[in-house]
C-alpha cells in the first residue's frame, strides 16, 4: 500500500523531480503578469502629452529638472499630463532625406513645440507649419514673423533668442492651446 500523508523526504524527492516544472510555471506568470500590465497600464493620451521635437538643437534637461518642468505646465494647464521630448537628426534643406522625415512628422502632427536653430526654423516656416505665437509673453525672446502662404499675412510665427533659438508651435498640434500656455515656462527653462 502506498505512504500516505507528507513528510520531509517525500517532499523532497517530488521537488528533485519537478523542479523544472515549478520554473517554467514561475517565468510564465511573471510573463503574462508583465503582459497583462503592459496592456492596461494608464497613458497620457495624445491631447494629454506635450512633445517637444528637438530640430538640429541639443537640448537634454535632466530627469528632475524635467520632472519640475512638467510640474510647473501642469500647475499652469491642468490638461498637460506627460512632457516627452524628441530629438530629430538634423535637418538641413540640401538633406533630402531628414527634410522627409520631417515632413512626415509634421504632416502626421506628431509634435507640439518644434525648438530649433534658424535652418531649422527656415524648413518649418516653408512648410506653412508656425501657428501664430502673438500672444504669448515670453521674457528675453522676440518674435519672429513668419508669411501665411494662403493670404500672404505676417504674423507672429516663432519665438527667438539670443542665443540663436526658435520656439515653433506646430500649426497642426494636437493641442495647441495647451502649447501656448506651455510656451513661456518651456522658453524659460531653454534660456537656463
Amino acid at each position: 500500500m502506498p505512504e500516505g500523508g507528507m513528510s520531509r523526504a517525500r517532499l523532497r524527492a517530488h521537488l528533485r523531480r519537478c523542479w523544472a516544472v515549478y520554473l517554467v510555471g514561475a517565468v510564465a506568470v511573471l510573463l503574462l503578469n508583465n503582459l497583462i500590465y503592459t496592456v492596461t497600464r494608464p497613458r497620457a493620451s495624445e491631447e494629454e502629452t506635450l512633445r517637444v521635437m528637438l530640430l538640429n538643437v541639443d537640448w537634454e534637461p535632466d530627469g528632475g529638472a524635467q520632472a519640475a518642468l512638467l510640474e510647473e505646465i501642469q500647475a499652469r494647464d491642468g490638461r498637460i499630463r506627460a512632457l516627452e521630448l524628441e530629438s530629430i537628426v538634423a535637418a538641413r534643406e540640401e538633406d533630402p532625406q531628414a527634410g522627409m522625415l520631417l515632413t512626415v512628422k509634421l504632416v502626421a502632427g506628431y509634435g507640439d513645440v518644434y525648438v530649433t536653430d534658424a535652418e531649422g526654423f527656415a524648413l518649418l516656416a516653408d512648410r506653412a507649419a508656425c501657428q501664430s505665437v502673438a500672444d504669448v509673453e515670453a521674457p528675453d525672446w522676440e518674435a519672429v514673423e513668419c508669411i501665411d502662404p494662403e493670404t500672404g499675412a505676417r504674423y507672429p510665427g516663432a519665438l527667438r533668442s539670443g542665443a540663436g533659438l526658435y520656439i515653433v508651435v506646430a500649426s497642426n498640434g494636437t493641442n495647441i492651446e495647451s502649447t501656448l500656455n506651455a510656451l513661456p515656462l518651456l522658453a524659460a527653462a531653454l534660456a537656463e
